[in-house]
């Protein structure tokens, strides 16, 4: 009998803020639970409306981060919207290393940053499906500040001109079928030859 063994990798999910990267990612994590770990970061920014601490985020204060950045206790970090990111080293070598995939929802920067530390990752790039329909959903997040809406507008059209340097693009149209596509791209890419190898006693 021949039997196969899959070796794990980086799958990252990417886009500007209000793409939908958190609803793919969660319906990813519901389907997949028993081979995809999901990194959780630490953040400065203030816990929004229906997130849950340990689930969305780890919410800290910037001299926690700072000290975290200090300890050597993150693998990368990274200064968006006014608010530091960073992500946990400890949990990510030992899901690896238990031969789990690890799924990271970041944005464009956390691919660069994620190449020092990991040779095979496997990244994504989601559009909203228009700048009219990304600016309605930020208006709806920050209805009383106009000023950050335009902010965070202008700062996603100048994060998605790093598409190019992911390995898939998906523009976020309807959910359902944006996570068919991510969910395909996931399966086919555990399947290839370049993550397999024996471990029968059969020799080829």
């Amino acid at each position: 009998m021949i039997e196969l063994k899959r070796k794990p990798f980086i799958f990252l999910i990417s886009g500007p803020s209000g793409t939908g990267k958190t609803t793919i990612v969660r319906k990813l994590l519901k389907k997949y639970k028993n081979e995809i770990k999901y990194s959780i970061s630490y953040t400065t920014r203030e816990k929004r409306e229906g997130e849950i601490e340990g689930v969305d985020y780890y919410y800290v204060s910037e001299d926690e981060f700072k000290k975290k950045i200090e300890n050597g206790e993150l693998i990368e970090w990274t200064f968006a919207y006014g608010n530091y990111y960073g992500t946990p080293k400890e949990p990510v070598l030992k899901w690896l290393d238990q031969g789990y995939n690890v799924l990271f929802d970041m944005d464009s920067k956390g691919l660069f940053n994620l190449k020092r530390h990991f040779e095979d990752i496997v990244s994504i790039f989601l559009f909203p499906p228009s700048w009219e329909e990304l600016l309605n959903r930020l208006s709806k997040r920050h209805p009383d500040n106009p000023e950050l809406v335009e902010k965070r507008l202008m700062e996603a059209k100048e994060e998605s001109k790093m598409w190019k340097f992911f390995d898939y693009t998906i523009v976020n149209t309807i959910v359902e079928e944006t996570f068919e596509m991510v969910e395909n791209i996931y399966k086919a890419e555990k399947l290839k030859a370049k993550r397999t190898y024996l471990i029968s006693e059969e020799k080829i």
